[in-house]
């Protein structure tokens, strides 16, 4: 099955008093293991729902079977990502990924902050597979086959029923997420862990070290870095740069800010732009302008 692929289309909802994107829309269908790599994540949160199919994800150090109607939430920088599609047939799934700043911003005004309150649910036997009865998969299929439909004619989108139907579903999965049964954490260091991933994310522009971030989790460095890479599957400093990587990617494609190579460098943490190229580089296989002139 290696030989298949995922293929996948995007489209970009703007709020209109931010002149920036409110959500992302993913529309996918997986025909064969999937494409991204096992440390997929994004500072951006993410709902996913399957529409049809069965497969296998592994989401930090769970493997979770998948299954049509299921619904994931993936906060902020949870590693995540679809290995196994199990039949002939695609795995179709619909992802939005959004800010939750953006949602609550006061010019927006489009959504009550207790309806993100499940996005910062600190219960640590949180899974991300939600636990929704039937009645609530049901509303949602039909609010997706609705937003599938305002995109199929770009000429004629309506953006603003676009967003209401997001919005319903979002009120939809809070009103309908169940705290239990939620099964316990398999690994006593993971809440340790996940610790230093949010202290990475706060301070992504900082002269860190790894020092530092063992010591957050209080660990031996040692020590950290092998529960590190045994919860997420690689060392944590190239997590971290991954991270830093992910955030410069973001600069390099907002056409409002336009920043220079360099500046861009310096707001990711990197003290100077050789040593930015190599990462990016070496993590993306371009150089930051070599992105920014395809992407752009």
């Amino acid at each position: 099955m290696s030989g298949y692929i995922e293929k996948r289309k995007n489209h970009v909802i703007i709020s209109e008093s931010l002149h920036k994107p409110m959500f992302h829309i993913f529309i996918n269908n997986a025909y064969g293991p999937h494409l991204l790599k096992p440390t997929h994540f994004h500072i951006d949160i993410e709902i996913m729902i399957i529409k049809s199919g069965r497969g296998k994800m592994r989401c930090n150090d769970d493997i979770i079977n998948v299954e049509t109607g299921d619904v994931f939430l993936f906060r902020s920088m949870e590693p995540h990502y679809i290995f196994e599609v199990e039949s002939k047939y695609p795995l179709k799934y619909i992802s939005f990924s959004f800010s939750k700043n953006i949602l609550l911003s006061e010019k927006e005004g489009w959504i009550d902050k207790s309806f993100l309150n499940i996005i910062e649910d600190k219960n640590e036997n949180f899974v991300n597979k939600l636990d929704l009865d039937n009645k609530s998969r049901s509303v949602l299929k039909k609010l997706i086959s609705d937003i599938e439909y305002e995109l199929g004619d770009d000429n004629h989108r309506n953006s603003y029923v676009i967003k209401c139907k997001f919005l319903e579903i979002l009120t939809r999965i809070s009103n309908g997420y169940a705290l239990t049964p939620h099964k316990p954490l398999g690994n006593f260091y993971h809440k340790d862990i996940n610790r230093s991933i949010i202290y990475m994310n706060q301070h992504l522009a900082d002269p860190i070290t790894l020092e530092d971030l063992a010591e957050v989790a209080q660990m031996g460095v040692s020590h950290y870095c092998a529960m590190f890479k045994k919860l997420m599957g690689i060392s944590p400093w190239r997590f971290f740069l991954e991270h830093r990587v992910n955030l410069a990617i973001k600069y390099l494609t907002d056409p409002e800010t336009n920043y220079k190579i360099t500046k861009i460098s310096s707001l990711c943490g990197f003290n100077n732009t050789v040593n930015f190229n190599k990462v990016f580089k070496n993590i993306t296989g371009k150089t930051p302008s070599e992105y920014r002139k395809n992407i752009i």
